[in-house]
């Protein structure tokens, strides 16, 4: 992922919630204040028409871990700075079970298609351990053996049947997490082939 430029600077001072450092130990009120800036009340109201007073000390632990988030969340704000990224490339998977017929299913090849047209990705990769006949025009071939050895992903493939039914999909996951992380593309995103894209994907509202 690049690094991006901060484009503001964040001070937490300026939002008028007060440091829990600052707050007296035994302030009632000014706990209250500081966790209704976070939108709770220390007031819960039951079924039955009567209240619950939060005490301090569930407040004073509120408000202090609420605003320890909070701050992480606002500086990974400007560390990443989320809209100037773009989608980058895209990796989806496909074995075929029945090694007979190396071809893809016509709701993959639609997937696939749709992606390249509309998923607005720089590029679209297709991993498999196998010389598949009709991969549609504008998707690349890489062959998974650069990320999990055909040996090693056959026999966790037979050996994981008997725990989990759906093993494939894990290895799956791992191969395409593997082949992101080799990506020299400023960001990768890893899909499932089927998905039917209608227009670019929003990476940037992320």
């Amino acid at each position: 992922m690049a690094d991006h430029v901060p484009v503001h600077v964040f001070d937490p001072a300026a939002s008028g919630r007060p440091c829990p450092t600052t707050i007296e130990y035994g302030d009632q009120v000014g706990w209250r204040r500081a966790a209704s800036t976070f939108g709770v009340s220390h007031r819960i109201r039951k079924n039955s028409g009567y209240y619950i007073e939060l005490t301090m000390a569930t407040l004073r632990q509120f408000y202090t871990d609420r605003y320890k988030h909070w701050i992480a969340e606002e500086t990974l704000a400007l560390v990443f700075d989320v809209p100037q990224m773009r989608a980058g490339a895209a990796y989806a998977f496909w074995f075929c079970l029945n090694p007979v017929e190396l071809e893809l299913p016509v709701h993959i090849v639609h997937g696939l298609l749709s992606c390249a047209k509309n998923a607005g990705f720089t590029a679209l990769y297709l991993l498999t351990y196998q010389q598949i006949s009709n991969v549609p025009l504008g998707v690349t071939v890489i062959y998974a053996c650069q990320f999990l050895v055909f040996a090693d992903f056959a026999a966790v493939r037979v050996a994981g049947k008997s725990r989990q039914k759906h093993i494939i999909t894990w290895l799956a996951d791992y191969v395409r997490l593997r082949a992101c992380a080799a990506c020299n593309a400023a960001c990768a995103t890893f899909i499932d082939a089927d998905i039917v894209w209608v227009r670019e994907f929003p990476f940037a509202t992320i």
